[in-house]
C-alpha cells in the first residue's frame, strides 16, 4: 500500500477539519473576506451538507445563497 500524500497546505487541512463541523441543517452567517469559510461550506455542501444555507454580510447588506427554488429551476 502506498503512503499517504503529504502534499497539502495548512490552509488546506483546516478548511477540511471546518468543513467537517457543518451539520446539514446548519445556517452560517459569515463577514466578508472570509474565503477559506467559504471553501469549507462548499466542500460541506459537496460531500455531506447539502442542505446547509450560507449568508454573508457584503458591506451593509444581508446576501442569501441562491437557491433553485427561488429562482424557478430545476
Amino acid at each position: 500500500m502506498s503512503e499517504p500524500s503529504k502534499d497539502y497546505t495548512t490552509d488546506e487541512i483546516l478548511t477540511i477539519l471546518m468543513s467537517r463541523e457543518v451539520k446539514n441543517d446548519d445556517v452560517m452567517i459569515v463577514g466578508v473576506a472570509t474565503p477559506m469559510v467559504w471553501a469549507a461550506f462548499t466542500l460541506a455542501k459537496l460531500t455531506h451538507a447539502p442542505d446547509a444555507i450560507y449568508h454573508y454580510i457584503m458591506g451593509n447588506s444581508f446576501v442569501y445563497e441562491p437557491r433553485s427554488k427561488i429562482l424557478g429551476s430545476s
